[in-house]
């Protein structure tokens, strides 16, 4: 599979403006880990997941892709 990035005009997106879950405390970790990730992303388990495509549904700007993980 390959990743495709479109202009800035067709694959421009705006967060959703939302109030931060209560529950959820941030992690201090986060920016840090974001700035690695090309430096985790072959360790990180993601690939490694084993996984079976059960649907696709193209669209002109994205593809919804949905898989069964199995159980827990």
């Amino acid at each position: 599979m390959s990743v495709s990035r479109p202009d800035g005009v067709t694959g421009k997106y705006r967060m959703i403006r939302h109030e931060r879950d209560k529950l959820n405390d941030p992690n201090p970790q986060r920016f840090d880990r974001i700035q690695h990730t090309q430096l985790t992303m072959n360790t990180d388990g993601i690939n490694s997941l084993k996984y079976d495509v059960t649907k696709m549904e193209k669209t002109n700007l994205f593809t919804i892709i949905t898989v069964d993980v199995g159980n827990p």
